[in-house]
Parts: C-alpha cells; structure tokens; sequence
C-alpha cells in the first residue's frame, strides 16, 4: 500500500527531528573535548599575545607563581559556551549544506564544504565574541600572583556595570575576520585531507582525526593575526586600527603572530579530538536514537 500524506509528513518531521537532535548531541560532545584539551595552552597563547613573553617565560609564570590550575583560568564560560558554539557550527554547516542542495559525506566537492565553512564562522561569531571577551579577562587576572579569580557571572556584571552592555561585544569585527575565512579553511581541509586519507588507509577514526588535526592547524594560520589584535581589543589596549598601528610600531609583522607557539600545538590535538569526536558521535547516534 502506498503511504498517506500524512504519513510521509510524520516520517519527515520525525526524521527532522532525529537528525538536529543527532547534530546537537554531537556537537556538545565535541565541544567539551574540545575545550578540556585546550584550554591550558589557550591561556598561554593569551599571556603570550599580552604580556609579549616567550613560550617558556609565560608558563613559568603560570605554573611557578600562580599555580599550575591557574592554566584553566577562564575556562568555565568555554566549558559553557563553546559546546553551544561547536553545536552551532556544526548546525549551522549542514544547514548550509543543504540548503545547497548537497549532503554532507566524504566525497563532497571542497567548493561547498568552505561555503559551509564560511557561513558557520558567521554564524558563531555573534556567540564567541562576548564569550572570549569573559574568557580573556580572566585569563588575564593575577599575572604572576594567586589570587581570588573572579566568577563569571560577577565579571560580566562588572562590565556591563562599568563599561556598558556593548562592551560584550568589543572585538566583534576581528572575531568575524579570524571566524568566517578560518571556518572556510578549517572544513574544506578537513574535506579532502580526510578523502586523501581514506584512499590511502582507508575510512577509520586515524583518517578522521588525522584530517581534524591539519585542518587545525591550517585555519589557524590563516587567521591568526586577527586573533591577537581581538586579544588586545577586549583586553582595552584600544581599537582596532589603534592596535594594528601599536602591534606594527613596536613589533613589525612578527607582533601580528605572537602567542602562535602554543596556539599551533594545541591546534592539532583540539581540531583532532573536536572532528573525530563529532563524527563518532554522529554515527553512535544516528544508529541509537
């Protein structure tokens, strides 16, 4: 017998229901990966880009005066705030996709997986902003001394009550720089590094967590720069053209890739263990829910 109308709607919605359901639970997963892997150097990467001291002389400090949990300064609003983040991404990628008129499989043409990219980058852009910005302050707090970090939920108050409410959102146009060219780049590696790969060694989780770890590396580096002016700029140093004019008179070009140490080694651990995770999760739930 053929199915109703209604039938096949309920199908559908169901089907709808299941696959956002599917892309959220594996998002948040990927998310908390993500950031309990790389949170340490993350605030490494920050004392480097503000305090302009070396690898070796910021951790010292960390670890030495302030105490080695003080690498997890800020970490609470990204253990928040970045599950939703790397859901939103990824949400927001296969909703590009579709819209495209594409399905997300291993064979996709790189053109519509950097589309995907650039679109998620955008998207996440209005979430990341005010939550670096919190994660960056308290980062920030005590260089070189223990003291009584500041909560979240105080901190944010703190702003809204002494620098406005659009504080929040100080950074907001290099946020969006460093996030849509990086997302571009990040997917659309991950894309045919992971097609190489599983021609070569075939489709497993060292393909998928191989292919995570370049396209780390490689979206970094592509946007980078404005990553450390974003720092600067939530962090009061001034404006954005401000910065830019501070960074290039004191240090050149190499000031623009300051804190990049850090950032490149936890680039490819936190890439692998977000992608490889979303995937696995992907399928665990497809086939469970």
């Amino acid at each position: 017998m053929h199915k109703s109308n209604r039938e096949i709607q309920k199908h559908s919605t169901e089907y709808n229901y299941k696959e956002k359901t599917v892309h959220i639970l594996s998002g948040i997963i990927a998310g908390v990966t993500n950031v309990l892997v790389g949170h340490p150097l993350d605030t490494v990467k920050i004392r480097m880009q503000m305090t302009h001291k070396s690898f070796a002389e910021s951790s010292k400090i960390i670890m030495g005066k302030e105490g080695i949990t003080a690498l997890y300064k800020g970490i609470t609003t990204p253990l928040i705030m970045v599950p939703f983040g790397k859901t939103l991404v990824f949400f927001a990628y296969e909703f590009a996709l579709k819209h495209l008129g594409v399905e997300n499989t291993p064979d996709l043409h790189v053109n519509y997986t950097i589309l995907g990219g650039f679109f998620a980058g955008y998207v996440v852009t209005f979430l990341a902003t005010p939550s670096e910005l919190i994660k960056c302050r308290q980062q920030m707090e005590g260089v070189g001394v223990r003291i009584q970090r500041t909560g979240v939920l105080e901190l944010t108050r703190k702003i809204v009550a002494v620098e406005g409410l659009r504080t929040l959102y100080s950074g907001y146009t290099m946020t969006f720089l460093r996030d849509v060219p990086s997302y571009g780049v990040y997917f659309g590696t991950f894309q045919e590094t992971r097609k190489y790969l599983n021609e070569q060694i075939g489709e497993s989780w060292v393909s998928t967590f191989l292919a995570g770890s370049t396209a780390g590396i490689t979206s970094w580096i592509a946007a980078y720069p404005f990553d450390v002016v974003k720092t600067k700029v939530q962090n009061r140093q001034g404006g954005n053209m401000e910065v830019i004019r501070k960074i290039w008179k004191h240090d050149g070009m190499k000031g623009f890739f300051r804190g990049i140490t850090p950032c490149l080694s936890r680039a490819p651990i936190v890439s692998g263990f977000t992608l490889w995770p979303y995937e696995a999760s992907k399928k665990f739930f497809s086939k469970h829910i």
